[in-house]
């Protein structure tokens, strides 16, 4: 594994911890807080977080043992709404999105470097491979990450 792919692996984590000690500095209603109805509150990008993770671990380990096939791709929005991210418990998807991370790193570390060629077929994205998904997850994170601060920072 070459020293760019151990630092992905490095960063992806420790996305648990820091989105865990950033949720922790908000109180429920800033949790709560929505910048307009077509956004997202904190607590609903925590939540998306989660849910995230859970198609990420089922897209790698897709990639990993049944390389070539086809992905799914879910609306994030309606699961958002559907599943009423504003009511569920923010520390059960917090727990969720430590376990999957830390489940998929000890994966990750145990890959040869064959794997890393492997893909799968996204709809909107095509050919994704296990390289590829890991830096398209450690991006999307920091990108909420900072969509976290910014709806932190709008006046309510």
């Amino acid at each position: 594994m070459n020293s760019k792919t151990k630092q992905l692996i490095q960063k992806y984590s420790k996305a648990p911890q820091l989105l865990r000690a950033k949720a922790s500095t908000f109180n429920e209603e800033e949790l709560q807080f929505k910048p307009s109805p077509n956004k997202w509150s904190i607590k609903e990008i925590i939540i998306h977080l989660a849910d995230s993770e859970v198609n990420a671990f089922l897209r790698y380990r897709t990639i990993i043992a049944e390389p070539t096939n086809d992905t799914f791709v879910v609306d994030e929005w309606k699961w958002s709404q559907e599943l009423k991210y504003q009511n569920q418990p923010l520390d059960h998807y917090l727990n969720l999105f430590e376990s999957l991370r830390s489940i998929t790193v000890h994966q990750l570390q145990l890959c040869e470097e064959s794997d890393w060629d492997k893909y799968v077929i996204h709809k909107d994205f095509g050919k994704i491979t296990l390289k590829m998904w890991l830096e398209l997850y450690v991006d999307h994170f920091e990108q909420h990450m900072n969509q976290i601060e910014r709806t932190s920072k709008i006046e309510y």
